[in-house]
């Protein structure tokens, strides 16, 4: 993913023009907003809803923190072996009719 350049863009993207920009949902740019993953300028003095800015040096920061070079491990997952041993017996679905244990007990 490469650096974005949008000269002709006005200095500070909303929280849509940012997400567009980033591929993502304005939901995803909220959550990195909260957890002080990318940086924002607070539009107007609101705090029940504020408004959010970014700048496009704060956009291009974000990509590049966020830029992996690994490859993802693409072997299966190792299915876990679990040593837990249970004393119960396997009984029967017609030897619990039979004794009648199935019937629903009387209130």
């Amino acid at each position: 993913m490469s650096t974005l350049d949008l000269s002709n863009s006005p200095l500070l993207l909303s929280s849509e023009q940012a997400a567009k920009a980033l591929n993502v949902s304005t939901k995803t740019l909220r959550e990195f907003v909260k957890a002080g993953d990318i940086a924002f300028v607070p539009r107007g003095k609101g705090t029940t809803k504020p408004r959010l800015g970014f700048h496009m040096d704060d956009i291009n920061d974000f990509i590049k923190s966020r830029r992996n070079r690994a490859c993802p491990s693409t072997s299966m997952p190792k299915v876990r072996s679990t040593n837990t041993t249970s004393k119960s017996t396997v009984v029967a679905f017609s030897d619990l009719q039979r004794l009648g244990i199935s019937k629903k007990p009387k209130r």
